[in-house]
């Protein structure tokens, strides 16, 4: 879940920006109030909120190039056993963003 898309805020929301966006969401019922209360407690945290906008707001495209990059290299040498098929390009879906 992606608190700032639940409550419509921006990354530089303030704390009562924050408050009145929940009290608006709750108006709205697009979200339910259990939600809606759990994005406003994720951001109100300092720790939490640093972690969602880590794992919200952070681009991580320019390094799953490189490492998409150094894996092909890597397989272009059939004499590795730990190349066969490429099983690390599988592992790299958890740079793609869930919508």
């Amino acid at each position: 879940m992606n608190p700032f898309a639940v409550l419509s805020i921006k990354k530089e929301a303030s704390n009562k920006e924050i408050i009145h966006a929940a009290a608006l969401g709750m108006r709205s019922r697009q979200y339910s109030a259990k939600e809606i209360a759990q994005a406003q407690k994720m951001l109100l945290d300092p720790v939490s909120r640093a972690c969602q906008e880590f794992l919200h707001f952070i681009d991580l495209s320019d390094t799953k190039e490189r490492l998409i990059q150094k894996i092909t290299e890597k397989s272009e040498y059939p004499d590795t056993p730990e190349t066969s098929d490429c099983p690390q390009l599988q592992c790299l879906n958890v740079f793609e963003k869930k919508s």
